[in-house]
This record gives structure tokens, sequence and C-alpha cells, in this order.
């Protein structure tokens, strides 16, 4: 009942509401009223109502005397008649025609480039959104835990589904008298194979719809006899959800103090910058897409979002700030949402500066109410547009009678407005600057509009979304195919070798057809070659910027497409697929402990990620971190996190840690605080084991349900690769921790797993250090020296890798690969990458000395032909083709190398990559 609540403080103006809800689900075009339509049933506020509205006005005055304003313009009325009535005379709108150019930065620079407008004027634009706009997102707000209450079968139309009620609780220790708990329900189809996109609507509740259509019921009356858009959308084999906006915060100012932005503020009033509520909405779609992310049924990289009027205003907030969202569809939203602010047509600032709306915004907002104008706005709606670029959009509106209010030019002004910056990107804007006739759909670009001739509704346009929609999404693709193992068999214990085995036969391969593993050691008489004049026998490396299609890559809009390409490429024959859904993990902090390392007071955590307890399977995930950060910092600090052995991590856990010494693969953390970082230790082989007999445990098997890996699923590397983004979430939520300046590191198979992390988790890590990752890691495969494939598809490594990537020893060779290594290199820029290894002579194990194995030379190359890539993005690259001497430190570049003189360890370059990462881990200034 308190959610129902909950939901209805916001009501102020039941009418509206009511047309929002039945809109909701309108199918055809809604008819114009008659004119002799029967007038709605009187409103009368209740008690409490009436008790929400002194509220909100007494907190909005107080946001007023902050301002240091007295008087404020007031809204205009949508009623002709009124002392103040809305303008809808187009020749009277252009009031404020200089509306600012998305593509001029503050200094009055033009962008020219997407490196500019990625780098620069984006955060600009994101900048003064924030300040002037909508507020500020807290850096650090609660986690969400998300519980499945009833999963149902049942039948929408003539199509089976199962539909999902979920709620996302809000963990809200830091002030337990407010609760926030996430209404979500999820429905996709229940006979398909593997994820399918979904659309994600933001409205109201079904028991709010039901109270509104009972005591309205002209506005129930209004739905059509066509399918309604959940099976619209259903008959394109989507899935379809609903989110509950006001669970998350109610939708007025007397309940700003509650909700997430109460929970953030622990009760107490915003600040000027604070965010409003059309940012905590959209703040609550974000959540509701982390569990998408967590669901089988649910291929989270095709997530729509729709939302209509306030809602619509909502939906764009959230497409422009989280880029997860790959199309939304933005319905009637309006003033502060798609319609240009400095269009006066319609809903004005005044109102939107009202007690009843002011909450949606940051109180910085009501300047523009007075004393400033419109006109003073440093943004306007068009850039608000162009942050969603370059994914498609659809904006919609209805009539002018009928949804006048709205302003459907102003937002198709908006729309021409963000253009400019859809071109710059490679995609295409509306395709024209004239106002279409009513009816019109413009969907040939990336950018969609159709004003439909019904009224405040988005169910006309619903037809025509999907059809632009249809271009972008396709559940045909989700899941390339793959069908998970159903829940409930048994796990299958198999050795390495006997799941090694299982796989050559899936392929179609006896061992007979695979070439024999060479030796390290160079004294045996299966050697592996160590001659450099025979290293080159597969010259013809792939060229990370021609398309498969031919095509020259350009301009780094061009590099997001081949991008795709050598990932795929990746993941189908090399490194495995990993999962579009993954569990949740819970991370509980084991021991605090205060204590000296290296001389300086330091914070100890001893940290463990747990996957979620509710799901059914019994395989459990841990994740073992430890953390250490400088006791006296000011503020968060930045962090290295080393993908230890697993000796090292029990043997830093076990004892004070200024008595731990790393063994001859590990690091020392002492420098790192010594220079006011933190040092975090991460152990991979806690949620994966190094063994191919356990790949029916760890993430690997819990993602099975414990059963044997298909040909193209993830291998361990991949694996680790997402515990260490698993690992930098947790960062995200340590207060000690700045989360924007992370490192990460890693030696031999963990510097295979920091450069596979880099390369598929791009944004989390600042810069990486790679040493002697060799084979599978920064090394050419091509270049045959030290470490070849048969060794890493032999039974003591070939898990590290997908299954496919065993054909490349036999029949096929190196030289077949259709991606190497210096491609995933490339796939790390623009981030900054420093890459070591030891010397040249001496494999590193049966002779010590060296670190020939992991082939530096052959490291070296591929950081080389990577550097085209790191040129495109305006990034340097190693300065030089010529392999420098044993010593040399190539540092002033964003691709680094160095090759020591000892053998198979990380310790001698690690105070070169510790003056290398330090021009990059810069902490924010507190």
């Amino acid at each position: 009942m308190r959610s129902l609540q909950l939901m209805l403080r916001g009501a102020l103006s039941v009418l509206t509401l009511a047309a929002i809800a039945t809109a909701t689900n309108a199918q055809t075009a809604s008819p114009k009223p008659p004119a002799a339509a029967p007038a709605p049933p009187r409103f009368t506020p209740t008690p409490e109502q009436l008790a929400i509205q002194a509220a909100s006005e007494k907190d909005r005055q107080r946001v007023m005397d902050e301002l240091g304003i007295k008087e404020l313009r007031p809204g205009v009325s949508g009623d002709a008649s009124a002392p103040n009535p809305a303008n809808y005379d187009e020749a009277k709108a252009d009031v404020y025609p200089d509306v600012p150019d998305p593509l001029r930065m503050n200094d009055g620079v033009q962008v020219t480039t997407a490196k500019m407008w990625w780098d620069t004027r984006r955060p600009e634009i994101v900048e003064l959104f924030d300040r002037e706009i909508y507020g500020r997102t807290p850096s650090r707000l609660p986690r969400v835990m998300w519980e499945v209450v009833k999963t149902e079968r049942e039948k929408n139309g003539d199509v089976q589904v199962i539909t999902k009620t979920l709620t996302g609780h809000v963990d809200n220790s830091a002030d337990p008298k407010i609760k926030v708990d996430i209404e979500l329900t999820l429905t996709t189809p229940a006979n398909v194979k593997g994820p399918v996109p979904v659309i994600m609507e933001l409205g109201l509740s079904k028991e709010v719809i039901a109270m509104l259509a009972k005591r309205f019921p002209q506005f129930a009356q209004q739905a059509g006899s066509g399918p309604t858009w959940q099976q619209q959308v259903l008959a394109k084999g989507w899935g379809y959800a609903e989110y509950i906006p006001t669970s998350v915060q109610p939708d007025n100012g007397a309940s700003l103090t509650e909700g997430i932005i109460g929970l953030a503020n622990r009760g107490q009033p915003r600040k000027l910058d604070d965010w409003g509520a059309l940012k905590a909405w959209a703040w609550g779609a974000s959540r509701c897409l982390d569990y998408f992310e967590t669901d089988k049924d649910v291929d989270a990289r095709q997530i729509g979002i729709e939302g209509h009027s306030r809602y619509g205003k909502a939906s764009l907030v959230a497409m422009a700030y989280d880029p997860r969202f790959a199309i939304g569809y933005i319905s009637s939203s309006g003033e502060a949402g798609a319609k240009l602010y400095r269009h006066i047509f319609g809903e004005q600032v005044g109102n939107v500066a009202s007690s009843q709306e002011y909450h949606w915004m940051a109180g910085n907002f009501l300047k523009y109410a007075g004393p400033l104008t419109p006109g003073d706005l440093p943004v306007d709606a068009n850039e608000l547009i162009a942050l969603v670029a370059p994914r498609p959009i659809f904006i919609s509106g209805g009539a002018t009678n009928g949804d006048g209010w709205v302003d459907a030019k102003g937002m198709f002004l908006a729309a021409v407005g963000a253009g400019p910056v859809y071109r710059l990107l490679g995609m295409k804007d509306l395709g024209t600057t004239k106002f279409p006739p009513i009816e019109t759909a413009l969907i040939d670009g990336d950018i969609g509009f159709r004003q439909h001739s019904g009224g405040h509704t988005p169910g006309p346009n619903w037809p025509t979304f999907i059809a632009f929609a249809s271009a972008y999404l396709d559940a045909a693709s989700s899941g390339q195919g793959l069908v998970t193992p159903p829940p409930g068999l048994p796990p299958v214990h198999l050795t390495a070798e006997q799941d090694r085995q299982r796989m050559l036969g899936l392929l179609g391969l006896k061992e007979s057809d695979l070439r024999p593993r060479p030796d390290s050691d160079a004294n045996s008489p299966h050697a592996t070659n160590y001659d450099e004049s025979k290293a080159n026998v597969y010259p013809n490396l792939p060229d990370p910027l021609v398309m498969k299609s031919g095509k020259r890559v350009e301009t780094n809009l061009d590099w997001m497409a081949r991008s795709r390409e050598i990932r795929e490429d990746f993941d189908r024959e090399v490194l495995g697929r990993t999962p579009n859904s993954m569990p949740y993990i819970e991370w509980h902090i084991l021991r605090t402990t205060n204590e000296k390392y290296g001389g300086v007071d330091v914070v100890t955590k001893r940290i463990q990620g747990r996957n979620d307890p509710r799901t059914s399977s019994s395989i459990n995930v841990n994740i073992d971190l430890l953390l250490t950060t400088p006791a006296g910092a000011r503020g968060p600090v930045p962090v290295i996190l080393e993908l230890a052995f697993n000796q090292d991590f029990q043997s830093a856990t076990s004892k004070p840690l200024d008595e731990y010494v790393p063994g001859p693969w590990g690091v020392d953390g002492k420098p790192v605080v010594q220079r006011g970082w933190g040092f975090a230790i991460l152990n991979p082989v806690s949620y994966q084991a190094d063994d191919g007999s356990r790949l029916t445990e760890g993430i690997i098997g819990l993602d099975n349900n414990g059963q044997p890996r298909k040909p193209d699923d993830w291998g361990v590397l991949k694996a680790w690769a997402w515990g260490a983004d698993e690992a930098h979430k947790y960062f995200e939520t340590d207060h000690a921790v700045d989360a924007k300046h992370v490192a990460i590191a890693g030696h031999s198979r963990f510097g295979k797993a920091a450069l596979v992390t880099m390369a598929y988790y791009p944004g989390d890590f600042a810069v990486a250090y790679s040493s002697s990752s060799g084979e599978g890691g920064a090394k050419l495969y091509r270049h045959i020296f030290g470490e070849q494939i048969p060794n890493l598809v032999g039974p003591s490594l070939y898990h590290w890798m997908a299954g496919n990537f065993i054909r490349y020893a036999g029949p096929l060779t190196p030289g077949d690969l259709p991606v190497d290594n210096h491609e995933l290199i490339a796939l790390c820029a623009p981030s900054p990458l420093f890459i070591g290894g030891g010397a040249s002579v001496g494999d590193g194990y049966a002779d010590p000395n060296g670190d020939a194995w992991a082939d530096p030379r052959g490291m070296f190359l591929a950081e080389v032909a990577a550097g085209p890539v790191y040129r495109i993005f305006g990034r340097k690259d190693l300065g030089t083709t010529e392999f420098p001497p044993a010593g040399t430190a190539l540092v002033s570049g964003d691709l680094a190398f160095r090759q020591h003189s000892g053998g198979h360890t990380p310790a001698p370059n690690w105070p070169y990559f510790l003056d290398f990462a330090a021009r990059y881990l810069v902490p924010e200034a507190k």
C-alpha cells in the first residue's frame, strides 16, 4: 500500500495523470473530442494532497531564498481565456532565436572532429546541464539488490510469455527511515532460444491505472481496439518491461527528503545543484538496466527506453546520461524534455519552475524563470538530444489541437539542432529542416520524428517507432543462436584431459591433427625457436585499420565499427564470448585493519564478492580482494589493482601487510602507497580456477549451470577479466577510492588477463601494466619465437581460451587467425598501456635468467602495429619501430615498452610503470 501512496502523492492533477495512464495503452490515433464532450468530474484535493502542495511551496520558497530571488514569472495557462494564456501562434514563438551551437565550445572554438566532441565539448555540455538544469547525480549512491518476487507463465494476445515481477531493494543503511524499492516487471516471449531485445516503458503501476480508469471511465474508453504496444513489441520477438519511476522518487516537492534523493541526502534538503526527480527517475531506469544485464532472457545490449510526457523527459535524460540504452522513444516530452526552451510555444520555463514541477529540476533552474530568461540558458534541448548521439532516438508528439502544450514543432527544431552532432559522428540526421505535415514519418535517419493527429498520447506513434527501431534491434541475432543449458542438470565433473578431448571431438579433431608442443628449454631436442631470423614465418599481419569490406578506417568513428569486427573475431575464435547476463555480486568487507605499510599509515580491507545467494545454482562464486589505502588521505585516492598469483594473495592476507614480500611474479605495493595512492590485490583463481578440470565450477560453471563449455564459450582469461571489472564496480562504491583513476597490473598469465580487461572493459581502468604476457597476451601469434599456440592448447593451458582456438594448433596455423594481438592492444585505445618483458635469452623457467619464452620482441612488434589506432585517437604511439636495447624505456607516448635484463618477473619494470602511470592517475582536486 505504501508504494501506491507514493505514486498517488504526485497526482495533484489527477486528470493529467489519468490521461497519461490511458495514453500508455492507446494504439491508434485518438479522435478529436466532440464539441459537446461531457465535462470531466470535478476534482477536489484531499487534505493530504493539500498538505503536499503546501510543503512543496515551502521548499520551493527555500530554494528561491537561497538564490536571492523574490519573485518568479508565473507559468502560462492552457486556458485561452486566462489572464496569462500560453502562446499557440508560431509567428510569436521565435523570441530567442540564438539557440546554442552544440559544436561550439565554451571558448568559441568550433568542434570539427569526433575526438573534440567526446573529449571536450560533450563534457562541457554535461556539466552545464548538471549545474543549471537537471542537477548533479551524486557520485556515491547505494547499491540495489534485485529480488524476483514472482514468475508467471501467461499469454498476452496469442503469445506465450514469462512475466517476472521484480523489486530492486536500495541499500538504505545510510538512513534506515527512508525505504526505496524499485518496482519493475519484465515480460519475455516464452518460446524463444536465447536472450531477446527489450523495450522498457516508464509509466504508472497497474494499480494506479486501474484506480484512475475506475474514477474516470471516459479516459479508459480512449484505448483503441488494436493490439497494445506490448503486443506490437512481442510480435517482433522482443520483450517488454514496465518500470515505475515514482517507486524511486515521489513526484512532488514535499518528498524531496524522501525517495532516492532523500536517501542520498540523508533526509536533508537539496543544494542548488543537486539532482531533481527527472535525474532520479533516470537513475532508476539505469538500475533496471543493471538487472537486465544479469537476466539470461534479456539481451542487455539491445534495450530500448520509452516514456511519455514527464516520463518522456526522464527517458531522454536516461538516454543522454547512460550510453547503455540502445534506442529511445521520447513521447510528448515538451518543456524540460525534447522541446527548445527558447521556442515560446505551449508550456514554458515558468511552468516547470512552479511548485507543481520545480522538483523535476535542479534548484538553479529556477533562475531562468526570473530574473533570467530562457535566452540566458547556457544550453538548450538540442544539446540534450545531441548527448544521445550516435544512438538512434525517436521523438514524438500529437496535434497542436490536443497536444499543443508540448510544442511538437519546438521538439522538431531541437532534433534538427542536434543533427550536426549526429553527422559529425557519421550518423544521419532528420534529413530536413522543414517542419513536416502532420502524420509524416521521418525515420530514414538515426534521429526519427513524427507528429500524429491525436492528443497527448504515445499510442498512435507506437507502430512508427517499432518500424524505426527494427533497423537497430534484432531478436534473431540476440545470443548468437546459443542455448544456455537448462537449470537442474547435475554438474559435470571431468578431468582436464577428458574435457579437452571432448572439445576436440566437438571440433572434429584428433590429437594427431595438432602440431607438437615445443619445449621452452633451449637445450631440449624439441625446443621452440629462439632464432629471430627464423621467426617471421607469417609476415602478413591483419591491418587493424582496414574493415572486412576493404574500407579504410579514417576516423575514430570508423574505428568504432572496425573494433566491433575485431571483438567478434576474438570472441568467436580466440577468447570466447562473455555471457550476456551475469550474476549480481554482493560485496562484503570481512575485516578492516589499521596498520603500517612501507612506513605509511594505511587502512587495509579484506573484501569478498559473492554471487547472489538466491540463484538456483549450487555453484557459489567468491571474489577475493584486498584493498589498502592511506589512512590520512583527504579524499578518495587513485588505486593500482594487481591481478596476483594465489600464493601471493594468501601470503598478503595471512600476516601484517608490512611483512608481506611478494614472490618473483608479484609486485611491491609499498612504493604505491608511498605516492599517496592505494594498492589492491585481486585473486583471480578465487572465482575461476586455473584448471581445465574445474571449468564446470567458478563463474564459467555458474553461467553454464555446471555443464561443459561450447566451442565459442568464454575461457578463463575472459573470466578473470570479468572479475577485474567486478572489482572495479566495488571501487565505485568505496569512498576511499577514486574510481576514475584505477590502474590494473598483471604478470605472465595475469598480464594476459590485464590486457583482456583493458580491451573489453573500456573506461574502467585509467592505465595498465601487462608484464611478460607473451602468447595469448601482447605477443604476436604470427611471430614464431618462444611460446606457441600448441602450448596454449595443451592440457595444462587450453582452458584459458575458447574451444575454437584449438583449431589454430592444427590443421589451421597462426597465419589463418582472423586477428592477432596487435589488434587486442588496439582495442585498448585510447587508454595508456605499458608492456614489459625480460631478457631475450633464457626462457624464465629452465633458465631463470631470461624471458625469451614470452618473446619481448614479439610483444614490441604487436605494440608497434597497434600504434596507428592510437594515432587515430590523437594519442602517441611508441615513437619508434626499431626494437630498443634492453633497459631502454620507451615511455614518452601513450603506448610504452621496456625490456629489462632479468628473468620472468615484473619487478625490474615496476618503477618505470609507476612513473608512467603517474601521468594518468591524477587525483581530482578536493
